[in-house]
């Protein structure tokens, strides 16, 4: 089982009201513990590059998890933690554009399944920036999308009384000019790229609220491409005593149930295909130097061991060669 988060912990989890300064970090550092999870992005890390990072070292111990601290030029700053086990492939840290955060992190799971994780703080004010900036954000299989979209899908259950409850400030900032319902265009770009909803699919009838003090406001999101949405097991607004204390917004926590097999990384499939041309290579090898039969499977190591050190050296592959001499020496010892 793979466990996400998404967390937005406001404002850096310190609040200052200019006399006084109060941590939030540790109830927040609770919370993550609580979750148990391997991947959290948190969005509003505001304040962690200062005083050279003392904020981020702190809470990467407290957690027990690695961190990719995520620049953003407007302050409000991200973080992608991995547990230890989970390796980062690349990242790509697009420009906002106006958006708070929009990062993309390929990650390598415990199993060997490669997947993107993108981490999203959109804009709070207008509906064209969320669309641009989640544009930026979408890629095909295997890959998740979670974070703050600071906006409401007009569709929810409960929608139309919520709309009416929320107040015309609000009401412009997630509909632009016409203030007559949510814009939600940046939902539909998501689901057109082939990307689920997961709290809305195995939750279909409930608000699913992620903002505290503000009834069924849900502006914290999972989505995920097809082939893990058949996998999620479980999506929730992990709403805890510390929770409500520690942050204007929940978390959501999903959990992603992965076979084995589940997703072949680059490397297993560039495996996979020289695999196949191993053998049918060192068969016609070895039946033209007259050292091995077509059905004689010692044979095989030892020639391609010989031939092909250099390419499977520059392909990482060592433990290949290291099979192939060891076979060799064996049978070496044999004669």
């Amino acid at each position: 089982m793979l466990r996400y988060m998404t967390y937005n912990i406001q404002f850096g989890g310190v609040d200052d009201d200019g006399t006084r300064v109060v941590s939030r970090l540790p109830l927040i550092h609770e919370v993550v513990r609580q979750a148990r999870r391997d991947v959290l992005a948190v969005q509003e890390a505001n304040g962690f590059d200062q005083r050279d990072f003392r904020r981020l070292f702190a809470f990467e111990r407290a957690v027990g998890m690695r961190s990719i601290f995520v620049q953003s030029p407007y302050g409000f700053h991200g973080l992608m933690l991995l547990r230890p086990e989970f390796a980062p492939v690349s990242m790509r840290n697009d420009y906002p554009l106006g958006n708070h955060l929009l990062v993309g992190l390929v990650l390598r799971t415990p199993g060997g399944a490669e997947m993107t994780v993108h981490n999203v703080h959109l804009d709070t004010y207008a509906p064209q920036q969320r669309v641009d900036g989640i544009l930026r954000r979408l890629s095909g299989p295997t890959s998740v999308v979670m974070g703050d979209f600071n906006n409401l899908p007009p569709d929810d259950p409960g929608a139309e009384q919520l709309w009416q409850a929320l107040s015309p400030a609000y009401q412009t900032r997630v509909s632009g000019a016409s203030c007559e319902r949510a814009d939600d265009r940046v939902f539909q770009a998501v689901e057109l790229a082939g990307h689920v909803d997961l709290f809305r699919q195995l939750h279909p009838h409930d608000r699913g609220a992620t903002v505290r003090g503000a009834e069924g406001l849900r502006v914290d999101y999972v989505f995920a491409t097809a082939d893990l949405a058949t996998r999620v097991t479980r999506c929730e607004v992990f709403d805890t005593a510390p929770a409500r204390e520690a942050s204007d917004h929940f978390p959501v926590v999903t959990d992603f149930e992965l076979d084995q097999g589940f997703c072949v990384t680059g490397v297993a499939a560039a495996n996979a295909v020289l695999e196949v041309a191993w053998g049918l290579w060192s068969r016609f090898e070895a039946l033209g130097s007259g050292t091995a039969r077509a059905d004689d499977p010692a044979g095989r190591p030892v020639i391609l061991a010989a031939r092909w050190a250099r390419p499977w050296r520059r392909l990482g592959l060592r433990w290949r060669l290291h099979r192939a001499r060891s076979g060799h020496d064996r049978s070496r010892a044999h004669h």
